[in-house]
């Protein structure tokens, strides 16, 4: 199986530092080999960032081009010789220009970087014989995604950014494309938190309001016991009892129906978007930020 990185472009990278750390030329060896297109693409892909700033990535992207377009026309018989025969099917990383798209104005290079990752994990699932189509979310949903994570944390305080475990787990998989997953993960944080919240209030009034006389009620003593409420009377009974607005009910409820429906809790065909998952987060956020509703307007 053709897995697009080489032993000979390994050699060639190899063989290019070791000339690289006894050259007398300022400029070294990669940077030439960078620039005419003499590396291998998926080299050229890793050697970038460490070797150009951030902001100087577009630029030098755009000079490399034409050297690796004119390269192979001399060389060709040398790709055929590595098993990359023009009538086989290309590997993951010989479509690096698919997942990888051309950095955005301003020299933001936030896109390049997530789809370095994607590329890793590709690599993997080629060589295990896994499939890879309809697998990740496009890089650039992703983008959208990620932008405003920050502004969007700050509105949580330090002690409860640091117990979130399961927000890092949904911006890990939010940047690999996995979206179903992230959504997974983000539902189970606003859960735990909700937990927290209802720990904190009357906690036989809310067993009241959420199992009432039902067979449940009598196996409902302690916090330790929440996780035997079902997320549909969580929220119904958190709205009941003042933890969060009806407006905030019909929010998470939403959110709640995306998770069964759209997201890795359950076979489905759904495709999730960044402005989605980038909603979502914001509004389970700012649930978060709350003790609870009381003293807040709103239906």
């Amino acid at each position: 199986m053709h897995t697009g990185i080489t032993e000979s472009d390994m050699d060639t990278s190899v063989g290019a530092g070791r000339v690289s750390d006894r050259t007398t030329w300022r400029p070294g060896i990669r940077r030439p080999r960078l620039l005419t297109g003499v590396l291998p693409p998926a080299v050229l892909l890793a050697l970038l960032p460490g070797h150009v700033p951030a902001e100087r990535r577009g630029r030098v992207s755009g000079l490399s081009g034409p050297g690796q377009a004119v390269a192979p026309l001399p060389g060709g018989h040398g790709a055929r010789r590595r098993g990359t025969s023009a009538r086989g099917p290309p590997s993951t990383l010989d479509r690096v220009t698919d997942i990888v798209p051309a950095p955005p104005p301003h020299g933001e290079a936030a896109p390049a970087d997530l789809g370095r990752v994607e590329l890793i994990v590709r690599e993997q699932l080629v060589r295990a014989g896994l499939p890879v189509d309809q697998v990740f979310t496009d890089v650039s949903e992703r983008h959208t995604m990620l932008a405003g994570l920050a502004g969007v944390l700050a509105g949580l305080d330090p002690d409860t950014l640091a117990r979130s475990h399961y927000i890092s787990k949904m911006v890990a998989a939010a940047a690999v494309g996995l979206f179903d997953a992230a959504l997974n993960y983000l539902w189970d944080e606003l859960v735990n938190e909700l937990h927290r919240r209802v720990a904190r209030s009357d906690l036989q009034y809310f067993f009241e309001v959420a199992a009432g006389n039902s067979y449940l009620r009598k196996h409902l003593r302690d916090a330790s016991d929440l996780g035997r409420i079902d997320d549909v009377h969580l929220l119904r009974a958190a709205r009941d009892t003042g933890l969060i607005t009806g407006a905030e009910f019909h929010d998470l409820d939403h959110i709640r129906f995306m998770r069964n429906h759209a997201s890795a809790a359950h076979p489905n065909r759904v495709v999730l978007t960044g402005p989605d998952l980038a909603y979502w987060l914001r509004i389970c956020i700012e649930v978060i930020s709350y003790p609870d509703a009381r003293g807040r307007t709103g239906p």
